[in-house]
């Protein structure tokens, strides 16, 4: 997720730590409260401090291989957790505040519920994790919710603006759901109906929280962040199933090995899929690009934004095989004995760590393209496509993770 959506679920866990203590008799000062929402924000931050050294692997790759890597584990969270408990006990004697034993221990867990917190959100969109290193090396993939979703911004904020002490928070907070709110309507990467939507959510949110009492306040928060989620999980299956099936009777003698899926930000019903095939009884594997809708009744698929801008990097091959759930937008077909020779390559085989959904194409006599087909957007190089000579690299990528590669079913003999 997005380091916004972070810093807010931190204020959110805070704010409610406060309000479970009121509701026990303990009335926390106002320096403790501060200490705790800045110390939260920080921890549900800090496992994304990979950004510092991911670029000890050289290129691109050293962003694609360390982002989400080992500061995005378990055995790394109680460091984390020391960090920004060290944090808010500093800023609490910083304002003169003496704590008891009861905030030292309310301090002590909301510093590890953050990279806890950190790690089950970034679980929950399909860039993945791999939460459990050392002891498993493999991915795990949410495929829930985009990103940047603009609806945990629109239930979560109001929350925030009315807990808040100050105009600081209120201002940078506010500031930013009527930013997010705004693209939402002006860049297209979200359908008109769905922007309303997450504008009306916003609004209705904003009004409530305005009604409440501070602890029914946090309660609508967190329960509407839970329906944020609950929505899209529940979309998800159900246009998966739809794919799924689909594809099942549309290309017999081939197995489909995973549905890489990611909706559009505000837009349950809208689904992008990658689906991976590999033929049962040939050496063809094919990735399958859709748009597909959870319920065509209420958004055909014709209606929903397509994340690609012209012509994509990947040589697809087009079909038109549409209807209100599906609208294809091309398969990539290639051959597991020329992924498997490609990746005797030590530079495509770091790669292959990374990539879920690989393909590969030359691009001129000089290169040619590694990419992942889940972020292949447009013609130009992007996120998840490295451009690799044809020549043999005369040094191999430098500490490579041990990431197993997400599609070792298809490098397999």
């Amino acid at each position: 997720m997005d380091n916004v959506t972070h810093a807010l679920a931190g204020v959110l866990t805070a704010e409610a730590a406060v309000q479970w203590r009121r509701r026990r008799g303990i009335e926390p000062d106002l320096a403790w409260r501060h200490a705790a929402w800045m110390a939260s924000a920080l921890a549900h931050n800090l496992p994304d401090a990979d950004v510092l050294y991911a670029y000890v692997t050289s290129g691109p790759l050293g962003y694609l291989l360390h982002h989400r890597g080992h500061t995005h584990t378990l055995v790394l969270a109680p460091v984390f957790a020391t960090i920004a408990y060290a944090f808010g006990s500093w800023r609490a004697r910083a304002r003169g505040s003496a704590w008891s034993s009861s905030d030292r221990t309310w301090m002590a867990v909301l510093a590890l519920l953050g990279p806890l917190g950190h790690l089950a959100l970034d679980a929950s969109n399909e860039y993945g994790v791999h939460p459990f290193w050392p002891l498993s090396n493999r991915w795990f993939y949410g495929d829930t919710i985009f990103i940047l979703e603009p609806l945990f911004w629109a239930v979560a904020i109001p929350c925030v603006l009315f807990a808040a002490t100050s105009r600081a928070p209120r201002v940078l907070f506010g500031g930013l759901l009527v930013a997010i709110l705004a693209l939402a309507w002006a860049t297209g990467e979200v359908p008109r109906p769905f922007a309303a939507f997450a504008t009306s959510v916003a609004i209705g949110a904003m009004v409530t929280a305005w009604r409440m009492s501070p602890g029914k306040r946090i309660a609508s928060a967190v329960a509407g962040s839970g329906c944020v989620l609950a929505l899209f999980g529940i979309a998800g299956r159900a246009a998966e199933a739809r794919i799924r099936a689909r594809v099942a009777v549309e290309y017999p003698g081939w197995r489909t090995l995973d549905v890489a899926r990611f909706p559009v930000p505000a837009s349950p019903t809208c689904w992008h899929m990658v689906v991976v095939q590999r033929e049962e009884q040939g050496d063809r594997y094919a990735l399958r690009v859709l748009r597909a809708s959870a319920w065509p009744a209420l958004v055909p698929a014709r209606l929903c934004a397509t994340r690609v801008r012209g012509i994509p990097t990947a040589p697809l091959v087009h079909r038109d095989r549409r209807d209100a759930s599906v609208e294809p937008a091309g398969d990539f077909v290639g051959t597991r004995s020329e992924l498997r020779r490609r990746a005797t390559r030590c530079d495509f085989a770091a790669f292959l760590r990374f990539a879920r959904t690989p393909f590969y194409a030359d691009r001129s006599a000089h290169d040619w393209i590694a990419g992942e087909l889940r972020y292949d957007s447009d013609a130009a190089l992007g996120f998840g496509e490295v451009a690799l000579p044809h020549d043999p690299p005369t040094r191999c990528p430098t500490l490579v993770p041990p990431w197993t590669a997400p599609r070792a079913d298809l490098l397999a003999p």
